[in-house]
């Protein structure tokens, strides 16, 4: 069984990638690999998560995320969401 997950990502990062740690790959939307912004502004994706029901919380991913700033230098931003349940919205932080 799949989670069904949606992640908010602001247009200020590129070069996205979401990895599904339990299937040990990068996630899929419906339009294929997430492994970079399409120049849409579409900034919520939707995909499926391995749910692995050995494991504590039964589904992990990790964001990470480049903020390309008109001034200053780049800067990678990772973070990892625990999956509960099949529905879950999160929210990548806010550049500061």
């Amino acid at each position: 069984m799949a989670f069904v997950v949606y992640v908010k990502i602001l247009d200020d990062y590129k070069q996205l990638s979401i990895f599904d740690e339990y299937a040990s790959s990068l996630c899929e939307d419906k339009n294929g690999q997430i492994s970079d912004r399409d120049g849409s502004k579409n900034d919520e994706y939707k995909f499926s998560v391995k749910e692995d029901k050995k494991s504590t919380p039964p589904g992990l991913i990790t964001v990470t995320a480049t903020l390309t700033p008109d001034k200053g230098a780049e800067r990678t931003v990772t973070v990892e969401y625990p999956i509960q349940k099949s529905g879950e919205h999160f929210d990548f932080p806010k550049p500061a």
